[in-house]
């Protein structure tokens, strides 16, 4: 027997623990006890065969899960992240996929019966390290997860004209997951600007298409002023405790 836990995709809480002998088996007891797992962290997950009929997974990380056979019934799956995940044979009768990223996912004999599909993405598109590094916007590796640096006005027009002061960490309560709309809440990021600022890249996604897309983020630390011409010396020496809340 083990200890299994179930995080959350950004702060890391546990949202669900168990000693048992495998996490497909503490995930399917987390379902049966009704937990809220929101935003869970399930990427890479093997829950083949797994019961998850009405399971609360809302925006939860589930690229490259191994899902075949699972029920998911009635599962609240909206703004989830499913790419490349094996769906084989599951069952997704009645369930919400609303804004779901289904991109590159195996859906071979799934069952969509019902299931609710509006906004959700079953095409490959652009991730947001293709679009950095298209961009070729400054990265590094910090205990195996990457720290973008990118750009945006200091000011904020949508809130009274406000700037942003620099040294600071900005977070968006609450923060959308959906990729299909581009201007739902969150904190946005440019390849240009006079700020720059610093984020963990997989707390970002690419949201809407063609020329309206723009890059979303749960949170972001300001780095400083381009005219200052130190931005790249700053992020450099960054500490990731200024991106801790």
């Amino acid at each position: 027997m083990s200890l299994f836990e179930i995080k959350h995709r950004y702060s890391g809480e546990i949202l669900f623990s168990l000693e048992t002998k495998s996490l497909k088996l503490c995930v399917e007891a987390s379902v049966k006890a009704g937990a809220n797992l929101a935003d869970a962290y399930l990427a890479d997950a093997n829950l083949a065969d797994a019961y998850l009929a009405d399971a609360y997974l809302a925006g939860a990380n589930l690229a490259d899960a191994y899902l075949a056979d699972a029920n998911l019934t009635r599962a609240n799956l909206a703004g989830a992240n499913l790419t490349r995940a094996n769906l084989t044979d599951a069952n997704l009768a009645d369930a919400n996929l609303a804004g779901a990223n289904l991109a590159d996912a195996y859906l071979a004999d799934a069952n969509l019966t019902r299931a609710n599909l509006a906004g959700s993405i079953l095409e490959s598109r652009m991730t947001v390290y293709e679009w950095a590094k298209k961009n070729a916007l400054p990265m590094r590796t910090i205990d195996n997860r990457t720290l973008l640096m990118a750009w945006r006005t200091q000011n904020q027009p949508h809130m009274r004209g406000e700037n942003y002061e620099i040294g600071k960490l900005y977070t968006a309560e609450p923060f959308s997951m959906c990729p299909v709309t581009s201007c739902h809440p969150g904190r946005y990021i440019d390849t240009q600007g006079d700020m720059a600022v610093a984020l963990w890249l997989d707390e970002a996604l690419l949201a809407g298409s063609g020329d309206d897309a723009k890059v979303r983020c749960k949170r972001f630390y300001t780095v400083g002023l381009k005219a200052a011409h130190d931005c790249d010396r700053i992020f450099n020496d960054l500490q990731p405790d200024v991106l801790e809340v």
